[in-house]
């Protein structure tokens, strides 16, 4: 065919093509001649230069030397501008300044400047002189500070070679579309940056000329920006030039010398004689000879933009000048203008170097060599040429007819050589995302292009589209520009939208996810593929020829398939190696981890320092992990204790953690381990305390009771006696404690130091009850000698009555008289600290024995007040019951404004065996039920009303959570309650000295209007499901109070992957959402949807879904197709009342439905 005759041609000639002249403009316009004769130091202000944007950081200076370019400015003059960049981290300043009155809105503008790029860092790619339009519509010109958009502009970039950089254009990009060879660091070039309106949009020209020679106008500028981009506004035009330097994100800007900048609308006003060339008319020849060794070239045949530099011999004789050299054309050009006499006339001559880059024409442009004195010599050039049209994004294949030859001035990265064919086919990928496949049929040599290679300048041509898709012949001749070790990401999309829109996608190096591979699972890969699916999506994966794939067995699923996108039509993927499939190995089933822990030493054990011991096991038992989970320890004393696993593996295992202890220090430590898996919900830790000791240093008690006599005194009347103690190298603090004497005896501290020195210890005797008494004092610590010594003490007389603490307690405190909408009440005013605690409307009642609520203030913060219980008593000689109540005022729920509760609750000295116990109360005087609660006796007014335990509250009563306060909002509202009703803090425990815990309440109020909160209008959803069947629930009303943020929606608990929540995020005042729900294993699942909004505790819904088999009725012909039933949906909503089930199925829509107390599936 013809086109592929033409492509031949490509590897027998050397092509330059020719092209036409462009006359110069008439009536031509300088806008501005810029040589910075200005003084030196900061430019911003000198010569009408201003502030583009307000960045005043690191200014522009003038800096000599100013620049100098044959033919453009020959002599220095003023200064030059020096940009930074390459040392900055961040954008500094730029300037600009208006060239126009007006902006230029048609025609084209000329913008010419000398630059010297001095240092170009990696990371480049930043633009640094650009035109630009006024900061807006309005303003009357360039404006300080105010940054109008950039078109064009001009970028420097690093090469790949020292030394070197490379320029770039864009027409408004923050990145070049088109970028030049390499070009010297520290030597001055010439740049002209050009713009063309053109009627239109998107189809404005930027070009880019890089050292023109001074003449007419080149008909092929160095570089031509990407034109399929935003036009500059005709609204506002263009007015004005910028310099910019420093840096943005993670570019780098140049250190750059600029000088002589130039705006014309003419190529010719560019050059200060107006462009023309001195042709030196009518020379009178004298002796001199010019002789070249052709006279006339012909290159041979070549193909637009092709590149072709040779040489021609000259030599001369007689001459008194050097030789000046001119083209007559703008397609050639020469390695000089002037020719020395001296290398002319020597024995070699001077070879003459002529470069040219191909135009779409034939060239025919005439060489003119002339000295004075000589006569001219002239060198007739030609060249056949044919036209190419040049391309960047491979996007543009479609439109580009047969045989049409095209030349790709972008850069693409092979992503595969399929090298299963009679001739190598390579899939390419370019910076756009295009993708093509290349036929390598035409090569002349061998083809050693590779995965990872980046190619850049090569021809090809346009075959017969096969099957829709182009077909694309590639050249190898030229040279294709190729560099090494570049990788392409593949686009990650899924199965739907690969079979929506495959033409996008065409020829692309993709990453779909979710692969199931059904039947052919199991069965081996072969060059025919796999069918596949992705939900309700239908694809196929196809290996290439002679990968390792092929042969290799099929998964049932994949996590993700990486390929080659290879149909315009259908979702076909070609996959390149084994690699490319991630098997989707996860385990069938609900994840889980069980931990048992076994301390390998007795926990009250202490070990010498610095020898190792095995302290505890964990066996973990892990089933379908998804992924593994991380294994740390942790902890105050974290370098104590070592661990030997890092990780559970996913999948089932079983794994051994062993901790060891290597004790480095006495004392004490403290560490733990954490499980860290997916789900979060799967995470544990497990806190250890350890022990250690210094076999060589073992602690010392020493006690002074030489001074001690028996004790005698009269019934609740105290004596004390003193005795001293010393410590030296206790591992932790020691216990002093008093032992027998029915609570006659107490001592003045129960701790002892770990290292101290006759510490005084005051013994008091203070019996309840007359008689003698006997006990001793135990001095003990871990590892010492325990020292004891005997007390004794005589008491006469009788003990007095304790009075009953608190308010009177009868049914008068269940008044609903005076019901209150809004109660708060932070405790600041409630009596002495540790006293009987009294407040208006309020009850404290000592039910059974004589202590009540008491008042409490916290002595590191004196603000702080609050209500205190506590069972605790040193002077009690035996134990006894004690019930305690404190009663709110009588609360109103229909006049609240909001139905809220709040309170808080601390515990302290709490034991994880205590025996106390703290309730919250519901009490409603006015029913008729009654309630008889474990808190009360059956005299108790208690006993006469509704009393009931809220339950659900979580109420601390453990030692993990000693010194936490835990705060409560419950919301009351829709709630079967009474209009008026009461809220008791209830707590019963034995009384005496061995009772320690103590609860606190603090900041209760009832019906506030400002607490920021999420209520939902349910707190319980249940769901019915039919396996392998997706459920979703009823619309859940939301309500925001006081928020001031959106609401977000997550699920949390053991099932949380087979639900889903939508919408994820609410506005602040609240709105709906749907609970959805699926699995394919039977049985009742549960997850918590929960709220969060910023200043707001977090609500919760808890949802079980019962996950069952369904009865699937196809017809009326159902044995029971006849019965009469009430049918209902899955949220329990009636939708049919006695209606026949063969009715029902003629009317339903497909679901699954309850008749007649059975799940019925309509298809």
């Amino acid at each position: 065919m013809s086109g592929m005759k033409k492509l031949s041609l490509l590897a027998i000639n050397a092509l330059i093509g020719a092209a036409s002249l462009v006359p110069s403009q008439a009536n031509a316009t300088v806008y501005l001649d810029e040589s910075f004769s200005y003084n030196a130091g900061n430019l911003y202000n000198q010569g009408s230069w201003l502030h583009h944007g307000k960045n005043e950081n690191e200014p522009i200076q003038l800096v000599t030397p100013a620049l100098t370019y044959p033919d453009y400015q020959a002599e220095a003059t003023g200064f030059s501008a020096k940009l930074i960049g390459t040392d900055l981290t961040s954008a500094h300043e730029r300037l600009q300044k208006q060239f126009a009155d007006e902006g230029i809105t048609q025609g084209s503008i000329y913008a010419a400047a000398l630059i010297n790029v001095q240092k170009c860092a990696t990371g480049g790619d930043v633009y640094f002189f650009t035109i630009c339009q006024r900061g807006a519509k309005n303003d009357a010109g360039i404006i300080d500070t105010k940054a109008g958009s950039e078109y064009p502009r001009v970028f420097c970039k690093p090469a790949t070679n020292d030394g070197k950089f490379i320029l770039g254009v864009s027409k408004n990009g923050a990145s070049s579309t088109a970028e030049s060879e390499e070009l010297d660091l520290n030597t001055t070039y010439l740049i002209v940056l050009k713009y063309t309106f053109v009627d239109g949009s998107k189809n404005d020209t930027v070009e880019l000329f890089i050292n023109p020679a001074k003449g007419n106008e080149p008909t092929q500028a160095d570089l031509s920006a990407n034109a399929n981009a935003a036009d500059a506004s005709t609204t506002m035009g263009l007015q004005g030039i910028t310099l910019r330097q420093g840096s943005a994100s993670t570019k780098v800007g140049p250190d750059v010398l600029i000088d002589a900048i130039r705006v014309t609308d003419s190529w010719a006003d560019l050059w200060q004689d107006g462009g023309s060339v001195d042709p030196d008319p009518d020379p009178q020849p004298g002796n001199g000879v010019i002789t070249p060794a052709e006279t006339s070239i012909e290159l041979g045949t070549f193909y637009q933009y092709m590149k072709y530099t040779t040489t021609v011999n000259i030599k001369a004789q007689d001459l008194t000048e050097n030789i000046n050299v001119s083209v007559s054309g703008s397609e050639l050009k020469l390695g000089t203008s002037v020719i020395p006499a001296e290398e002319a006339t020597s024995a070699t001559g001077y070879n003459l170097e002529i470069t040219y880059t191909a135009g779409p024409a034939d060239l025919n442009e005439t060489i003119t060599l002339s000295s004075p004195g000589a006569e001219d010599a002239t060198i007739s050039v030609i060249a056949s040429a044919y036209p190419a049209t040049a391309f960047a994004n491979f996007r543009q294949l479609s439109s580009f007819s047969a045989d049409q030859i095209c030349y790709f001035q972008g850069k693409a990265t092979i992503t595969y050589v399929d090298n299963s064919g009679y001739t190598p086919v390579i899939y390419a990928q370019d910076l756009y995302g295009g993708g093509a496949k290349l036929s390598t049929e035409m090569f002349l040599g061998e083809n050693n292009l590779k995965i990872g290679d980046r190619i850049t300048n090569f021809y090809c041509m346009m075959g017969e589209p096969s099957m829709g898709i182009p077909t694309v012949y590639l050249a190898d001749y030229p040279a294709i520009t190729v560099t090494e070790g570049y990788t392409v990401e593949p686009a990650e999309i899924t199965l739907s939208e690969l079979a929506r829109d495959p033409e996008s996608y065409l020829n692309r190096l993709i990453k779909v996810t979710d692969i199931d591979f059904g039947t052919a699972a199991g069965t081996k890969f072969a060059t025919s593929g796999a069918a596949v699916t992705s939900g309700t999506v239908s694809g196929r994966i196809r290996p290439f020829a002679g990968t390792d794939l092929i042969g290799t067995e099929i998964p049932a699923k994949a996590t993700s398939v990486i390929g080659i996108s290879t149909s315009a039509s259908a979702a076909i993927i070609s996959v390149r190696a084994l690699a490319d499939i991630e098997a989707d190995n996860t385990p069938v089933g609900e994840p889980s981890i069980e931990v048992e822990k076994e301390l390998l030493i007795d926990a009250a054990q202490w070990c010498p320092i610095n020898t190792p011991v095995q302290f505890a096991k964990f066996t973990v038992t892990a089933k379908n992990l998804t992924q593994p989970a991380t294994v740390y320890h942790a902890g105050k004393n974290r370098d104590q204790f070592s661990i030997n696993v890092e990780e559970i593996p996913a999948g089932d295992s079983q794994t051994e953690i062993i901790v060891t202890y290597l004790p480095t220090t006495t004392g004490i430590h403290s560490g733990s381990l954490t499980i860290d898996a997916v789900p979060t919900e799967l995470s544990q830790s497990f806190s250890f305390n350890a022990r250690a000791y210094d076999p060589d240093n073992l602690p010392e008690i020493t006690v002074n009771s030489a001074d001690l006599t028996e004790f005698a005194t009269t019934v609740n009347n105290p004596v004390t006696q003193t005795i001293t103690y010393s410590t030296k190298g206790l591992l932790d603090y020691g216990s002093i404690k008093v032992v027998g004497g029915d609570g006659a005896f107490r001592i003045s501290s129960g701790t002892m130091l770990k290292d101290c020195s006759d510490i005084a210890l005051t013994i008091t005797f203070a019996p309840l009850k007359a008689g003698t008494f006997s006990a001793s004092v135990e001095f003990s610590a871990e590892m010492a000698e325990t020292r004891i010594i005997t007390l004794t003490g005589v008491a006469s007389g009788e003990a007095p009555v304790e009075e009953k603490q608190g308010d009177e307690f009868t049914m008068a405190s269940f008044d609903t008289s005076n019901a209150q909408a809004l109660v708060i009440e932070d405790f600041q005013n409630c009596g002495e600290s540790n006293k009987p605690l009294h407040i208006d409307g309020w009850t404290n009642a000592a039910i059974t024995g004589t202590r009540a609520w008491w008042a409490y203030t916290d002595i590191n913060d004196p603000s702080q007040r609050m209500a205190k219980i506590t069972a605790y008593d040193s002077k009690a000689a035996e134990s006894s019951l004690c019930q305690m109540l404190l009663l709110s005022p009588c609360l109103d729920y229909i006049n609240a404004k909001q139905q809220l509760l709040t309170f808080r609750i601390m515990g302290k000295n709490m034991l994880d065996t205590q025996v106390d116990n703290l309730q919250v109360l519901y009490i409603d005087p006015a029913t008729d039920q009654t309630t008889t609660l474990d808190l009360t006796p059956a005299s108790s007014p208690l006993d006469e009303v509704y009393a009931e335990p809220i339950n659900g509250l979580d109420i601390p009563a453990s030692a993990d959570y000693n010194g936490e306060w835990r705060d409560y909002v419950l919301d009351l509202k829709g709630l079967d309650l009474a209009d008026k009703f009461f809220i008791g803090f209830g707590f019963a425990s034995m009384r005496g000295h061995d009772s320690s815990t103590m609860y606190f309440i603090d900041d209760f109020s009832w019906g506030r209007d400002d607490i920021p909160f999420i209520r939902l209008d349910q707190p319980y959803l249940d769901m019915e499901a039919v396996v392998n069947t997706s459920a979703t629930s009823r619309s859940i009303s939301v309500e925001g109070l006081n928020l001031t943020g959106p609401i977000s929606l997550s699920v949390t608990g053991a099932n949380a992957s087979k639900f889903t929540v939508e919408p994820q995020t609410l506005p602040a005042q609240g709105g709906t959402f749907t609970v959805s729900f699926a699995s394919d294993t039977e049985g009742v699942h549960a997850c918590y949807i929960k709220l969060s909004s910023d200043g707001a505790p977090d609500s919760y819904l808890s949802v079980e879904a019962n996950n069952a088999e369904y009865d699937a009725i196809n017809g009326i012909s159902a044995p029971d197709s006849s019965e009469l039933v009430d049918v209902y949906n899955l949220q329990g909503i009636r939708i049919k009342k006695q209606i026949t089930v063969a009715e029902a199925m003629k009317q339903l829509p497909a679901g699954l439905y309850i008749m007649g107390n059975k799940k019925v599936y309509v298809k």
